[in-house]
């Protein structure tokens, strides 16, 4: 995991409101269940490869982290293309829906922790919001859960706020 997605993702679990849910079953990419702990499977390699338009050579978990009663259950997963280049996708879900004020902290996490500016997105999710110039998307959905993106060395052709809209609306449905 790269040190920003790592800083990021330690982080988040300190939140309030990140807690883990006892529902896990909001359909994802290729209809498989949302399962924070296994970022890989909310977002196949195969799903990816198709969105992007470009080989996905690995995926790889990291951080898988199972939730307990006061604290979220995550997951990170490492795409790399076949072109060069690699895109993280990071999920976690909570036992208790996100509000304005976990938004608005990690907004602050990641303007304040990574020197980050943030732009609200539309159309996605509950809140979502951009991050540059680390090329993140942070999305808030389905009350408790969260995923966000980051490409780090981008082969894309296309813009890479685009594919990670695209990404995202996958994940959510």
């Amino acid at each position: 995991m790269t040190r920003p997605l790592l800083v990021f993702a330690v982080s988040l679990f300190a939140l309030p409101g990140c807690h883990e849910s006892a529902s896990n079953g909001v359909a994802g990419a290729a209809g498989n269940s949302f399962k924070a702990t296994d970022a890989c499977a909310v977002l196949p390699k195969e799903k990816v490869a198709e969105l992007t338009g470009l080989k996905v050579e690995k995926a790889i978990l990291s951080s898988a982290t199972e939730a307990t009663a006061t604290t979220p259950g995550f997951s990170a997963c490492t795409y790399s293309f076949a072109e060069g280049g690699t895109l993280g996708f990071y999920a976690r879900q909570s036992p208790q829906p996100d509000t304005p004020d976990t938004v608005a902290m990690t907004r602050k996490a990641v303007t304040d922790g990574m020197g980050a500016k943030t732009v609200d997105v539309g159309g996605l999710g509950t809140s979502a919001f951009s991050a540059q110039p680390m090329d993140q998307l942070h999305v808030f959905f389905g009350g408790d859960k969260y995923i966000y993106f980051m490409v780090d060395r981008a082969p894309i052709a296309k813009p890479i706020p685009e594919v990670e809209r695209t990404l995202a609306s996958a994940v959510i449905g």
